[in-house]
């Protein structure tokens, strides 16, 4: 038979900023064939991750660049 593996990252942290852009976190796997992005776009947390080839984006939320501490979690 054939053996599935999932694995779940959950993570939360706060951040304060007035920066619109930039990268928050990264991490890679495999030599970077697999990588996770979690950053902002326009003050709007963008998380994006690929893995086999297969890319997922996903944004969402208020804007988060307005100096006050926000906690930011992702599933």
């Amino acid at each position: 038979g054939c053996l599935s593996l999932t694995v779940i990252i959950k993570s939360s942290f706060q951040i304060r900023t007035f920066d619109p852009e930039g990268v928050i976190f990264y991490g890679d796997t495999k030599g970077g064939e697999d990588w996770f992005v979690l950053s902002l776009k326009n003050g709007i947390p963008l998380m994006q991750l690929s893995q086999d080839h297969m890319d997922v984006s996903v944004a969402g939320g208020p804007k988060i660049n307005d100096g006050k501490w926000h906690t930011v979690s992702v599933w």
